[in-house]
């Protein structure tokens, strides 16, 4: 597939109604391609250069979720939002497990839809952008050469239209390096597959991961071969850096991925370079200056944002890598923040079925953190399940006693008797705490 075009918007569904209503979100700034099923959708793909995707839940030969999932899989940094009837909490999870940016109901409120769409698309890998030197220069000779021909204009256009395509041919390669969950590099949105060595792809990914700085060839060697001689970790590196050159120009064959100059390793500066943990780091960043000069509500979207991109801890699969370590614990506390910010924002706002997924999430990496269980406590009332909120407590306190002995606090006893007696006629200032 062609590189992703800020302009260009996909659109899979069978509702006649959907591109209409898009269209009045966006106005005549995009280009809506229509598809009715994946079939259809993959092979607009195929061939066409996209910037976002719209996908319903009912395509004809396949459940959406099963083609969301598809299409993740072959376009992996391709945007993509999910439109569902009935929106709920297990819906709204599954679609974001299966890899799509964010989720809309239909049928579709335009001012959400644009919101939606154009904080995506802000967010989409940049492009190089086109300088118009050669063509202005080119179409100056044209019509100083033709000045009496009335085909002049449509020659203009068609030279236009061609050093367009020249540039996008001579355009830098784009790299994008997935770090959460299995570690995943792409270039030119083309997987990278055949990794030679364990000890190879660690090392690409160390060098994507400080793609800003050069580092010295003695770091490398202490860092991947700690316990080798010097001249047996030398000859080491050059073996891993040779393979993998060869596995990135398998994809990209005749490009220096990899640069050395003094003494030092680097990633091609030239490259349009793109990880997961920088936009998570940027998201992470101005939710965070939102929240402090706006309150918590307005940071919400960028958090959102930050957690969508957290598809696992930091190279999960790599759990013995050293120097990967910090990072995962690093990553994996700003994440579960982010998901306690956004928790608590449903918690109050009438979303008490999404804030209890998110809460069973933070759960899941960190059993013991007190808040969150009183949250789903408060949540599960808030739902009617009253039992559940009961027995959330009693979790709570058997976990707090295996793993730390010690009881639940003062504040959790109390909010287990007011669930218990029922919150009585102080219900509304018991949830405003939590």
């Amino acid at each position: 597939m062609a590189h992703m075009s800020r302009r260009t918007i996909l659109v899979v569904d069978q509702d006649h109604e959907t591109i209409p209503s898009v269209r009045q979100a966006l106005g005549q700034a995009y280009e809506l391609i229509p598809a009715v099923s994946g079939a259809d959708a993959f092979e607009v793909l195929e061939s066409k250069s996209v910037a976002l995707v719209l996908l319903a839940e009912n395509p004809p030969e396949a459940q959406g979720l099963e083609v969301l999932a598809a299409l993740k899989a072959q376009w992996p940094i391709l945007p993509l939002v999910f439109m569902v009837e009935n929106l709920n909490s297990e819906m709204l999870l599954a679609a974001l497990r299966a890899g799509c940016n964010d989720v809309l109901q239909k049928p579709l409120d335009e001012a959400e839809v644009s919101a939606c769409l154009r904080r995506i698309l802000s967010a989409v890998l940049p492009q190089r952008p086109r300088t118009l030197q050669n063509v202005s220069t080119r179409l100056k000779q044209l019509f100083s050469a033709s000045k009496n021909s009335t085909e002049a204009g449509t020659d203009a256009e068609s030279i236009t239209n061609r050093d367009s395509a020249e540039e996008e041919e001579n355009a830098a390669p784009r790299l994008a390096a997935h770090y959460y969950g299995e570690f995943r590099v792409l270039v030119n949105e083309r997987v990278v597959a055949s990794w030679p060595s364990r000890k190879g792809k660690l090392l690409f990914a160390y060098l994507a991961m400080n793609h800003k700085r050069r580092i010295s060839r003695e770091v490398l060697m202490e860092t991947f071969w700690p316990s080798a001689e010097p001249a047996s970790a030398r000859n080491s590196l050059n073996v891993a850096l040779h393979h993998i050159r060869r596995a990135l120009q398998e994809v990209l064959p005749d490009y220096d991925f990899i640069l050395f100059k003094d003494e030092c390793y680097f990633i091609n500066p030239d490259l349009e370079v793109w990880l997961d943990v920088e936009e998570f780091k940027q998201h992470w960043k101005r939710a965070q200056c939102l929240e402090r000069d706006h309150g918590r509500e307005a940071a919400l979207p960028e958090f959102e944002l930050a957690a969508n991109l957290y598809h696992g801890d930091f190279m999960e699969d790599e759990v013995y890598e050293g120097w990967a370590g910090s990072q995962r614990e690093h990553f994996k506390e700003i994440y579960l923040v982010a998901l306690d910010r956004i928790s608590k924002v449903h918690s109050l706002n009438g979303k008490p079925a999404l804030a209890v997924n998110l809460c069973e999430s933070i759960l899941t990496r960190d059993n013991c953190r007190e808040d969150i269980h009183r949250r789903l406590m408060l949540c599960y009332y808030r739902l009617g399940k009253r039992d559940k909120a009961l027995r959330q407590f009693k979790k709570c306190e058997e976990i707090l006693q295996a793993e730390l002995e010690v009881k639940p606090t003062r504040a959790t006893f109390e909010l287990y008797e007011k669930i218990k007696s029922g919150g009585g006629g102080k219900k509304k200032k018991i949830f405003s705490k939590n």
